[in-house]
């Protein structure tokens, strides 16, 4: 597998994580 690809995956997984997180806290404090 290409390694920029795998970084790719690596990073666009962390942005995704990082924003379903703060997704999560702003709907638990909201609610």
């Amino acid at each position: 597998m290409d390694k920029k690809y795998l970084k790719k995956v690596v990073t666009g997984l962390s942005i995704a994580g990082l924003v379903t997180g703060i997704g999560g806290l702003a709907i638990g404090a909201g609610g």
